[in-house]
């Protein structure tokens, strides 16, 4: 393999425990490869890897996050986010926050909380699954948040048991307290 810049033959080395490759290009600056073959020009030190398996080391860096113990940290909601394969605007539809708030807690700037940290992580693992991913993230992006007011608004819904045998929704009342 030749060096894009230099046009002189790379010097091709593997990773190992005591020399892992890290992998910055996803995004996240604490992963490390292990075994996998990386070229190096001896003169402008660029380094190439080549990562095989991409998709399936994606899939087990995102169970690796999902899994692992504290809060997620910003660019980790921006893996998981960009691995769900969802747009920001999207994603904070569906975590029920605006754009601008993810946009913050991506950068680092804020914390998630907990409840979102969850949601992120629970999303996540349907991914992993492939339960039916799309339908969930549907039918999240459905549910509205309401607007913070003086006045506290009451939603009751009412529900039917059509003959005996199924439920259905009737309606939804709002009462203002």
């Amino acid at each position: 393999m030749r060096c894009e810049e230099c046009n002189i033959e790379m010097v091709k080395e593997q990773s190992t425990e005591k020399e892992p490759f890290q992998f910055d290009r996803c995004g996240l600056d604490h992963v490390y490869l292990v075994g996998i073959d990386k070229f190096t020009c001896p003169r402008c030190k660029a380094v190439y890897p080549i990562v095989p398996k991409i998709e399936e080391l994606h899939k087990v860096i995102a169970s690796a996050l999902v899994n692992r113990a504290g809060d997620l940290a910003g660019p980790e909601v921006r893996y998981l986010r960009s691995w769900m394969g969802m747009k920001s605007q999207d994603f904070a539809d569906v975590l029920g926050c605006v754009p601008e708030h993810l946009s913050k807690v991506e950068n680092g700037h804020t914390r998630m909380g907990a409840s979102g940290d969850k949601l992120v992580r629970t999303l996540a693992r349907i991914k992993l699954h492939e339960t039916e991913f799309d339908q969930v993230v549907s039918r999240l992006r459905k549910v509205k948040r309401l607007k913070a007011s003086k006045s506290r608004v009451i939603q009751r819904r009412l529900f039917d048991l059509e003959s005996g045998r199924t439920w259905k929704e009737l309606s939804v009342e709002r009462d203002v307290a």
